[in-house]
């Protein structure tokens, strides 16, 4: 190389590197502030699902103590009301039929929006109580493996409730199976909840342009709010399976 020529070589790579930086400091800063954004979205998420949380349990809380006292104390007005006919007695009885199945359905709500069990026992113990109803209405065999779980928050534990019951409905409406296994467990950081089934699986594609997708996009939109993923193998004829990796 010619000596006139190695400053001007230099400057070039000089100017190249200097490039090559600023590239590469404006990519880490757009990570950087990605990052952040994505954080600092999570945060508020988390700030309305608490929010959010605590509105369930005074609802709930008010759905079993209040109006479940009130209804309480109507059936009993009923049962000290003599009724003048036979007539009388037969609207009576359906009263208090129509009585009793409003106080079982303000228990179910009352469960649904926070279950009793999550909060009093943990997630282990609620989402076998649940399972074990569904074993024993006859529709579909679920058998659950759960390992020690650590303690979790519990809009954690909810939104795993909550995609547990998704995933056995999805099941029972769409799969035709006869069995599902959820196996629930802790590997180092990070919590794993799979699922598989015997049933006759589907395109995931077409699934997501009809009205089943709703409930595809409902679990992968609370896997997000968890921060996690979730994974979905299936194709027509052999099964479904979901495994929900989220970051503790």
């Amino acid at each position: 190389m010619d000596a006139r020529e190695t400053p001007l070589y230099l400057a070039v790579l000089v100017a190249a590197l200097l490039v090559l930086i600023l590239v590469i400091s404006f990519a880490c800063l757009c990570i950087w502030f990605q990052r952040r954004t994505i954080r600092s979205y999570r945060k508020r998420v988390w700030g309305e699902m608490n929010l959010l949380l605590q509105e369930r349990q005074r609802i709930s809380a008010d759905l079993h103590d209040e109006l479940g006292a009130l209804t309480a104390g109507i059936r009993m007005s009923l049962h000290s009301i003599e009724p003048a006919s036979d007539r009388d007695a037969q609207t009576l009885d359906r009263v208090q039929v129509h009585l009793h199945t409003l106080l079982q359905r303000m228990t179910e709500i009352a469960g649904d929006l926070l279950p009793g069990l999550l909060q009093a026992k943990g997630l282990s113990a609620a989402l076998q109580a649940a399972i074990d109803t569904y074993n024993n209405q006859g529709i579909l065999r679920v058998q659950l493996e759960t390992g020690p779980l650590p303690g979790l928050p519990e809009g954690t534990s909810l939104h795993i409730y909550r995609i547990t019951h998704e995933i056995i409905s999805n099941t029972i409406r769409h799969a035709q199976a006869q069995q599902l296994t959820i196996c629930l467990q802790c590997t180092g950081s990070q919590l794993v909840l799979q699922t598989s089934d015997d049933g006759q699986g589907f395109d995931t594609e077409k699934a997501f342009c009809k009205k089943t997708g709703r409930g595809l996009g409902n679990l992968i939109n609370r896997a997000a709010l968890l921060g996690g993923r979730l994974i979905l193998d299936t194709a027509p004829g052999r099964g479904t399976r979901y495994q929900l990796i989220i970051p503790l």
